[in-house]
C-alpha cells in the first residue's frame, strides 16, 4: 500500500451493536510511513435496505429464455464529516509521517430505520467508510460494519392478547362420507423473547371413522419485494408430535438468535422475516388441513421484559401492501 501502514476504523468501546437515537462514535486511524499529499479525509455513515434476485422467462420462441432482474433499494441515511481537509481542495493538504486519530460522531436518527437483517434474496445493512481523497491516484478505502436494533416492550398490552383459529374438515370416499373433524387452536400471547416457549393449546372434536395424530410446526417465512413482485421463502425448523392433554410447546430459543429481522412499522421495501405457527392434523401420512394460528414478527435482539436475560421479542401482526411495497406489516390467515 505504499506509504500507508494502517488504515482502519476503530469504534469507541469496541460497541458493534447501536440503537435508534444513540450515537456512533469512534476514530479512524491512520498510519503512515512517510507524508502524504491529499484533498481531504472523510468518513461517511450509511443505512440501506436492498432487495434482489432473478427469474428465468421463456421468450416463446427458439431463442429460449432471459433471466429477469428484480431489484429495490432504499437508504435510510447517508452522513457524512470532512476529518482532514476541506471539502475543495487541490491537493495541498498534506499528512505528516506517523500515527494519527481523527475522531468522529454520528447520531442514529430515532425513527424511519429498520433492524439488521440478511438473507438470501435481501439485506439491511449499515456501515462507517472512511476515504482518502487523493489527488491524480486511487483513493484509499475502509469500511466498518455495524448493527442496529429497534428495541419494544414485550409487556404492552397488545402483545399479550392470544391468538385463535379454527377449522372443520369433511372427509369423504366416493359415496361414504365420515363425520367432521374439526380443531380450534389458540396461542397464550402474540409476543415472546428466546428463552420462553410458544404454548399452542388445541381442542380436537374427530367424529370421523379415522385415528388422526396433532402436530405442531414451527416455520420461518422471509419475504422480498421488488418492482410490485415478492419472492417467498419458507423454512421448518420444528416439528412436536407430543400431546400433553391437549397443549403443545414449541422451544425455539437458539433459533431466533440467528434471526434478525426489520422494524415494519414504516414504509419500506424491504425484506421481510415472518414466524408462523401451525397446528395440523394427520391420519397417517395424509394431511388433512393446516391451521394457521397467525404468523409471528421478530422485531429486535433487545426486549424489555421482567426476565433480565431475556434478549428477542417476537409478535403477531397483520400484513398490508401499498403498491407492491411493504407498508404496515402483517399476513393474516
Amino acid at each position: 500500500m505504499g506509504k500507508l501502514k494502517c488504515f482502519e476504523i476503530i469504534l469507541a468501546g469496541n460497541k458493534s451493536v447501536f440503537h435508534p437515537g444513540e450515537k456512533v462514535c469512534g476514530k479512524v486511524v491512520v498510519d503512515l510511513k512517510g507524508d502524504m499529499k491529499m484533498r481531504s479525509l472523510r468518513i461517511f455513515m450509511r443505512g440501506v435496505a436492498k432487495v434482489h434476485w432473478t427469474e428465468s422467462r421463456s421468450t416463446g420462441s427458439r431463442l429460449g429464455s432471459y433471466t429477469e432482474h428484480y431489484n429495490a433499494e432504499v437508504e435510510y441515511f447517508f452522513k457524512r464529516q470532512v476529518l482532514f481537509g476541506g471539502e475543495v481542495s487541490e491537493g495541498r493538504d498534506t499528512l505528516t509521517e506517523g500515527r494519527h486519530e481523527f475522531s468522529f460522531s454520528f447520531d442514529l436518527q430515532m425513527g424511519g430505520i429498520a433492524t439488521s437483517f440478511e438473507g438470501k434474496h435481501g439485506s439491511i445493512r449499515y456501515w462507517l467508510k472512511a476515504e482518502m481523497d487523493k489527488p491524480w491516484s486511487f483513493n484509499h478505502k475502509t469500511k466498518k460494519a455495524f448493527t442496529v436494533i429497534s428495541p419494544i416492550d414485550i409487556n404492552k398490552a397488545e402483545y399479550q392478547l392470544c391468538v385463535e383459529s379454527s377449522i372443520e374438515k369433511t372427509l369423504c370416499c366416493w359415496m361414504c362420507t365420515s363425520g367432521p373433524i374439526s380443531m380450534t387452536a389458540r396461542s397464550d400471547r402474540r409476543g415472546y423473547c428466546p428463552g420462553e416457549s410458544i404454548a399452542i393449546s388445541a381442542e380436537f372434536e374427530n367424529h370421523s371413522s379415522r385415528t388422526v395424530i396433532p402436530m405442531a410446526t414451527l416455520y420461518q417465512t422471509q419475504a422480498f419485494f421488488a418492482n410490485g413482485k415478492s419472492r417467498v421463502r419458507r423454512t421448518k425448523f420444528t416439528v412436536l408430535t407430543e400431546n400433553q392433554n391437549n397443549i403443545y410447546i414449541l422451544y425455539f430459543c437458539k433459533l431466533l438468535h440467528t434471526s434478525n429481522a426489520p422494524d415494519h412499522e414504516r414504509d419500506c421495501i424491504i425484506p421481510v422475516i415472518l414466524y408462523q405457527v401451525r397446528a395440523i392434523t394427520y391420519e397417517k401420512k395424509t394431511f388433512l388441513q393446516k391451521i394457521v394460528i397467525r404468523e409471528a414478527i421478530p422485531r429486535h435482539i433487545f426486549c424489555m421484559h421482567s426476565d433480565p436475560s431475556v434478549t428477542l421479542l417476537v409478535k403477531i401482526r397483520f400484513l398490508m401492501f401499498h403498491q407492491g411495497y411493504c407498508s404496515v406489516l402483517a399476513f393474516g390467515t
